[in-house]
């Protein structure tokens, strides 16, 4: 039979080994976040810049309208796609933060 002493620092010895645990679990969810913000930036910068040459091509299509009618079509169709793609992003990021 042990001793309360044993016990006690058996009990003590698995306290310390939980919060050791705890921790480095607090601590990879930090990181992961900070990964998740990041990467969440970079895609955002991305979708920004994407989004810029779309506008700028855009209004190069819209000076050119008289030249070529079908290029206009074609570039407003892309502006649709793309904010369609926006869109989605922007849902799935929302939703990543929601589980965070």
């Amino acid at each position: 039979m042990q001793s309360i002493s044993e016990i006690s620092q058996t009990m003590y010895s698995v306290q310390q080994n939980i919060s050791s645990t705890v921790v480095n679990i607090n601590s990879d969810f930090t990181d992961l976040s900070r990964q998740a913000d990041k990467a969440g930036k970079d895609i955002t910068d991305g979708f920004t810049a994407s989004a810029e040459a779309i506008k700028q091509a855009g209004d190069s299509a819209k000076k050119s309208e008289e030249a070529n009618p079908a290029f206009l079509r074609n570039a407003k169709h892309m502006e649709h796609v793309i904010i369609d793609v926006l869109s989605i992003f922007i849902m799935v990021m929302l939703n990543l933060y929601e589980v965070r």
